[in-house]
């Protein structure tokens, strides 16, 4: 019936028809894989949103940073941005760290601090970098401060400050404040580990001895630590 029909309309019918058809047949393809590859772009861009999320806090200052080897951390040059003015020496004041740890100090040329050194103390534990704290004056930390917050947030406040209460035979008193406020951003490496960047500020405040003597003024130091945190696997239940 179908080909009587295409057959009374006259061929050229026929053929304008199924023209059409393939053309409709075509355009349809043509959605459904575009519909495809729209689906596929949004599928790897969920997957790529998953495997890369924003950084949550630093991993190191400039070219130094946590991981490295001792032999590249003394190979820094200027060129880097960072890099020491002097050979890394034992630091004979914290040696005692275990598991072949290691700590050294230098004084090192610093993206902070373009006028002159400034103290750095490192940790290495089997010749790798797991930890180093810069110190800084009060201008150069608040300024290291804006830069981190500007590109990771406020992180999280930790106040260890406390009171102490100065008692004297006469009757007077008075408390002074002393301890640490810090700032804490915290980067994932992986499962099980994760490096914690602390912008902290120290202040030392004792009571004198005597009244009659001269007053102690508090002290207040500024440095900024980025340290490897391995936290042990959880362990796994046995399911026999």
């Amino acid at each position: 019936m179908e080909r009587n029909s295409c057959i009374l309309s006259g061929v050229a019918l026929c053929a304008v028809a199924a023209v059409l058809t393939a053309t409709f047949t075509e355009a349809d393809a043509q959605t459904t894989h575009k519909l495809k590859l729209q689906a596929r772009n949004t599928q790897e861009s969920a997957k790529s949103a998953k495997a890369d999320p924003a950084p949550t806090g630093p991993i190191g200052l400039g070219a130094l940073k946590i991981g490295m080897t001792f032999n590249a951390v003394s190979a820094l040059t200027e060129a880097d941005g960072i890099y020491p003015v002097q050979p890394l020496q034992v630091d004979t004041r914290n040696t005692a760290r275990g598991n072949g740890g290691m700590s050294y100090r230098a004084r090192m040329r610093t993206p902070l601090d373009t006028d002159d050194s400034t103290p750095v103390s490192f940790s290495f534990v089997d010749g790798k970098l797991i930890g180093f704290s810069v110190e800084l004056d009060d201008s150069h930390f608040a300024r290291a401060m804006t830069q981190i917050v500007d590109k990771y947030g406020k992180g999280e406040l930790a106040d260890d400050r406390k009171d102490e209460q100065c008692l004297y035979r006469n009757g007077a008193n008075f408390k002074v404040n002393w301890g640490a406020l810090s700032h804490r951003w915290t980067q994932r490496i992986s499962d099980n580990t994760v490096i914690q960047t602390s912008a902290t500020e120290f202040t030392v405040a004792m009571c004198p001895p005597s009244l009659d003597g001269p007053a102690l003024e508090p002290s207040t130091s500024h440095h900024i630590s980025f340290d490897e945190i391995v936290s042990a696997p959880k362990p796994t239940s046995n399911p026999f």
